[in-house]
């Protein structure tokens, strides 16, 4: 598990089902107020803004050198050289002067039109852009004036020269220098002739019908404009300033004086955007500034230091009235020392004085404990050509760096592609060194790390926002091929900038005109406080450690409640790497996408298309009002039409389409499911036809399926990247009628506020497997591979789909839905559905009922796999309670003999199989098997499927965890649960229920580790198997401790137990979503390993010197996955190490077993990962 964000404003979401004793089972519903989560305060993040302020940026073109225009490449006349754009112009001022470039009204030179046009040059005047006057900090903005008097200086508008745009004429001045002046002229030189001059000339390059570029060489490919000839122009959809169907030459000619006067240049065009990208922005950070020609050191807060002109400060008036000040003064002198700039921003990072940038009040002296989960960023704006070097950090991004430790979690860099290159000190370099590096190594590493960005320690992460520049790699496209290697890292400088960005897990912008250069800034700024939200649930593509793995992290953003799915790339030590994919951005079109759901009104019940004409009479009902006000409308805006959102319009308006993922595990659905079948009879598809199907399965492309809050299943494609263009797209969704009366809320417009906050959809668990079944519409059985998923707190309701083709979706891969519109029994599950084979050949899908059923009892459910019909069995009608997961055990042909599952009131029941019951099953002896009681007799309830393990001494060792998290007063309660390992002995003359008495107690003690890590330590004596039946552990670590995730069989011998803790007196910088623990332990045992298990002195290795311990401190986001290295065996012993993965990174463990208990390991269904408070804002 990993540390949950902390926010800067918090609000909850989650729950999880199950509770216990009357009053609580008075709901009707799950909660879906906070549990789990408690806000500490949020510690707003450091931003250190720089900016180029160099002679290039004086300059009035874009790019200085090559000119990237659809197919095409060609080079700009002027090149690393600087010319006006009017000879009014202080020629000056501007670095390399060698001209004015001609405005002759008709001229058949390209240069002349490739330079003033914003197709072929992004700082030229763009008439599909509205150019607004720089903003002011205290609201507004400066004047706009007229054309026929636009200012040079917009600082000095009465006193720094005009220019009159509006001035067509013939100029006669032996001392201008012009440009491209005739057609034929490549150069720039004087004339005595009379030139004709139209200052208000712009050009559009042509396309082509398919949209294409054509060549901009080619003078012809032009269409010329003036704002001094033209009467009417293009009205384009950013041209919000023009009031009718086209723009007015009033119009246009105010705009183009907005852009003379504010955005001509590169060093206009950066400050007008920066100051448009802050002029909203509210106190949720702490800014600092610095220009990169700053190279005389100064005082600042205490500490002489370079480039930075302003410590960082919180974003308040003053702040903002001072930044807008130094803004609106940068000069534009000198060279492009990036890299001097970078490194004296993350030395600045490195501060530990009283006045720094960690303290309370940066710049006073500070009494307050710096506060060590604060972020530091870096928002760089440039033209991109950096030209110096400061201090050597060698070829940092291809040097290992050192083992980082902190609470729960361990991480070293060790130079994976696409990171690394073959060069020293380029500006990626010193990018990664103020990544890798822990920048304040006497602070506890407890950033809150995030999918994308792993680090927990103090470190610099940089947004590069480069003024519409692109170097010879595509950032679009590129980023496979250095991955795999196909492409590497030159020398390119533009291509540094993204490599900055990548090696320091930021995001490189090319901003080419205002509103993207100042809508990057904000974006920037808008990830330094959000980019923490995007945690969930965890899949891999393969359980082994191995370059190429991909690693699945579903996000949301609550308030809106939007999400997506974020694949990365792992390494051979499960360290996550760059982004492959998100979903959003591969979402087909609404009316493409490939929708179902599930019709009860037909004989038989059976799947159709998701529309308002398919769904039926009983589905348009069900949606209430708003479906039957705007029917087609309203299922097609739940598609993700968004034609019909906004204020005037009936639905409101999304961030996105996706929905927030939350509980829902992620499943990749391709070959990672093996249930060791091949040991049943023939008949039920044993030995060859099942060993054909694996290899089948392995054949066909990867699918990611999970459940989302926007009341739909998703499907999402990944060829892993053998077909990167079809990576992440989604082929296939569902929508479970169940979820229908809740749909409209989707649509309100006070969805996400405190009148509507949220509402859970497809939001439990779901578990793949493989079943010996009729695939649809056959007649004889053959195997199949099945989904199966529940709605958790959505509704009560349970699906199973066939995903053998799992590429190729439809209606007939819904088999059924089963909700408590069949049988009021079934109640909210929150645990995963387990499927198999009876010993009669009958494949079933099993699960307790959970929380919230009609009747409130405790209740097997056994569903027929084929048909959908369920059977039941009661184990306990007297109220308020609920039937909890299921664990099953299997005879060694691999069928279900035996089951165990917990209810709310604590007993844990044993089922055997009985092939004349209706439900195949009977209570085990007519009894319950155990009942968790606390030492003082409280009953403790079980909502997660025990685990059965062979046992040395023969019968099973079942493992299980207590503990409920469903109403405030389970959040608030402090009643110890507990961890038990029991016996089911053969043929045992204890008496039933067995309970606390006949077990060995278990300890458990905090270790302190390095880098501010917390271990757990286990310690008891050993258990008499003669006189008792296992071991207990009270969780009282924590106040408030308990098991509410399902537990995993790590090996036949070790179990891994994740349990977590509602936070209390949360100070700042403590995780604001509960506090857990990871388990690791032998069953038999439930003490500590004789063996190091986990690096606690956190020099890398697991040595003689690390503690002996079974656990470690991780934060409350559910369950991890486990991935496998190469096993090692020695004289008998054998080492596996583990990848534990959660949300934000991994942590690494070992365990070892002797070599002859190892045997096959078998992976049996894919593991649920459940979140029960993510996040929250």
């Amino acid at each position: 598990m990993s540390f949950l964000s902390k926010l800067l404003s918090v609000k909850a979401v989650l729950m999880l089902s199950m509770l216990v004793g009357a009053t609580a089972m008075a709901q009707t519903a799950p909660s879906q107020d906070p549990l789990l989560s408690r806000d500490g305060g949020g510690v707003p993040p450091n931003i250190m803004l720089t900016m180029d302020d160099s002679g290039s940026m004086t300059w009035s073109h874009m790019p200085e050198e090559t000119v990237y225009v659809g197919a095409y490449t060609i080079a700009n006349p002027i090149g690393s050289n600087g010319a006006r754009m009017d000879p009014g112009e202080n020629s000056s001022v501007i670095v390399n002067f060698i001209g004015t470039v001609a405005a002759v009204p008709g001229s058949s030179n390209y240069r002349q039109r490739l330079l003033r046009s914003s197709d072929t040059n992004t700082v030229y005047y763009n008439p599909e852009i509205r150019y607004d006057p720089w903003a002011v900090a205290t609201g507004g903005r400066m004047s706009a004036y007229s054309a026929a008097a636009a200012p040079l200086d917009p600082m000095n508008p009465n006193t720094g020269g005009t220019v009159n745009l509006t001035n067509s004429r013939s100029i006669t001045n032996t001392g201008l220098t012009w440009c491209y002046r005739t057609s034929s002229s490549s150069s720039c030189g004087t004339t005595s002739s009379a030139v004709s001059y139209d200052p208000g000339l712009y050009y559009r390059l042509k396309k082509d019908g398919s949209g294409a570029y054509l060549d901009p060489s080619n003078a012809a490919n032009y269409t010329e404009f003036s704002i001094n000839s033209g009467t009417s122009f293009t009205k384009y959809s950013g041209r919000t300033d023009c009031a009718g169907t086209s723009c007015t030459q009033a119009e246009e000619r105010q705009n183009f004086s907005n852009w003379f006067t504010y955005y001509r240049t590169r060093n206009l065009l950066a400050r007008g955007s920066v100051l448009e990208a802050f002029s909203d922005a509210k106190n949720t950070f702490r800014i600092g500034w610095g220009r990169i020609n700053q190279g005389s050191s100064r005082s600042i807060d205490g500490v002489n230091t370079t480039v930075i002109e302003s410590g960082v400060r919180a974003f308040d008036s003053t702040a903002k009235a001072n930044l807008f000040n130094w803004v609106q003064a940068l000069p534009a002198s000198g060279s492009t020392p990036l890299p001097r700039a970078m490194r004296a921003v993350g030395e600045y990072y490195k501060r530990s004085d009283n006045k720094g940038p960690w303290s309370d009040n940066p710049g006073q002296t500070n009494s307050t404990v710096d506060k060590s989960c604060r972020r530091a960023y870096q928002i760089m704006v440039t033209d991109g050509y950096w030209n110096q070097t400061t201090t050597s950090v060698g070829n940092s991004d291809n040097t290992n760096g050192a083992v980082i430790t902190g609470p729960g979690r361990t991480y070293q860099y060790v130079s994976p592609r696409p990171y690394r290159d073959g060069n020293s000190d380029r500006l990626a370099d010193y990018a990664m060194e103020y990544w890798k590096k822990d920048l304040r190594t006497d602070l506890t590493n407890n950033v809150v790390p995030s999918a994308d960005n792993p680090a927990f320690w103090q470190h610099m992460v940089n947004f590069m926002v480069g003024l519409g520049v692109r170097g010879t790699l595509n950032p679009a496209v590129d980023l496979p091929a250095l991955t795999d290697g196909t492409k590497v890292w030159g020398t390119d400088e533009i291509d540094d900038l993204w490599h900055s960005a990548l090696n320091s897990r930021g995001t490189f912008f090319s901003a080419k005109d205002p509103k993207e250069l100042a809508d990057s800034i904000k974006n920037s700024v808008g990830q330094a406080l959000e980019r923490e939200l995007r945690e969930a649930g965890v899949a891999t593509a393969s359980t082994i450690l191995q370059d190429g793995n991909r690693k699945y992290i579903p996000m949301y953003r609550t308030s809106d409640w939007n999400g997506d799915i974020q694949a990365y790339l792992l390494d051979s030590a499960g360290q996550a790497g760059a982004l492959s994919w998100t979903a959003t951005s591969k979402l087909p079109l609404w009316s493409s996408r490939n929708i179902y759901t599930w019709r009860t009104d037909t004989a038989p019940s059976a799947a159709v298309p998701f529309t308002w004409a398919d769904m039926g009479a009983d589905n348009q009902a069900a949606l209430g009002s708003v479906g039957s006000t705007y029917t087609s409308s309203f299922v097609d805006f739940l598609r993700g039409d968004r034609s019909k959102e906004g204020d005037s319009q009936p639905f409101r308006v999304r961030k996105g389409i996706l929905g927030d993922f939350i509980n829902s595990n992620p499943v990749l659905v391709k070959d990672a499911v093996n249930m060791g079948y091949i040991n049943l009879p023939t008949s039920q598809g044993g030995g060859a036809a099942y060993s054909s199907f694996l290899t089948q399965k392995a054949a066909r492309p990867a699918v990611l399926f999970v459940g989302a809050n926007d009341g739909m299943l998703h499907a999402f494609k990944d060829t892993l990247g053998a077909v990167p263009a079809d990576d992440g797209k989604e082929i296939f969704a569902y929508v479970p009628q169940a979820v229908y009366p809740n749909l409209s809320k989707l649509s309100d417009k006070t969805y996400g506020t405190a009148l509507l906050y949220h509402q859970f959809f497809v939001d439990g668990p779901l578990m793949e497997t493989d079943a010996y079944v009729k695939a649809p519409a056959a007649s004889t059985p053959s195997w199949r591979n099945y989904l199966l998923g529940t709605l958790g707190a959505g509704g009560r309701a349970v699906f199973a789909l066939d995903v053998t083709d799992n590429v190729n979706l439809g209606a007939s891969s819904i088999r059924w839905e089963l909700s408590s519109a069949n049988n009021g029994d079934m109640g909210y599950i929150s645990a995963p559905v387990q499927v198999g084979v009876l010993p009669n050949g009958e494949w079933v899908a099993i699960f307790g009922n959970g929380s919230y059923s009609t009747s409130g009892n405790a209740v097997l459910f056994v569903v027929n796999l084929e048909t959908g019909v369920a059977q039941t069995l009661t184990v306990d009608s007297s109220g308020a309670n609920g039937l909890g997961g299921v664990g099953v055990v299997r005879n060694s042909s691999g069928q279900i003999t035996t089951l165990y599952a917990g209810d709310l009131k604590g007993s844990l029941w044993k089922f055997d199989y009985l092939a004349s019951a209706s439900s195949r099953f009977q209570v085990s002896g007519g009894a319950a098997f155990f009942a968790a009681a606390s030492s003082g007799g409280t009953s403790q309830p079980i909502t997660q499927a025990p685990v059965a393990y062979d046992f040395s001494k023969g019968g099973k060792l079942v493992v299980f965890g207590t503990g409920v998290l469903n109403t405030t007063a389970d959040a608030d309660s402090t009643a110890v649960q507990s961890i038990y390992a029991v016996w089911d002995k053969a043929a045992d003359t204890l008496p039933r229920p067995m309970g606390r008495s006949v077990l060995e107690p278990r300890t458990i003690t905090a270790v302190n580790g390095a880098g501010g890590a917390i271990f757990y330590s286990l310690a008891g004596t050993a258990v008499n198997w003669t006189a008792q039946r296992g071991w207990v552990l009270d969780l009282d670590v924590i106040t408030g401790l308990r098991v509410v995730y399902p537990l995993q069989r790590v090996s036949s011998s070790v179990a891994l137990v994740s349990a977590v803790a509602p936070a209390r007196n949360v100070q700042v910088c403590d995780t604001a979503a509960g506090s857990g623990l990871n388990l690791m332990f032998g069953v038999e045992d439930g003490v500590n390993p004789s063996y190091p298990m986990f690096d606690t002195n956190g020099d890398g290795v697991f040595g003689s010197d690390d503690a002996r311990v079974a656990g470690y401190a991780t934060g409350a986001d559910g369950i991890d996955a486990v991935v496998r290295g190469e096993q090692t065996c020695v004289s008998g012993i054998c080492t596996t190490k583990l990848s534990i993965q959660n949300t934000a990174g991994q942590f690494g463990a070992s365990i070892q077993e002797t070599q002859s208990t190892v045997g096959v390991r078998v992976l049996k269904d894919r593991v649920w990962r459940r979140i029960i408070n993510p996040p929250i804002r």
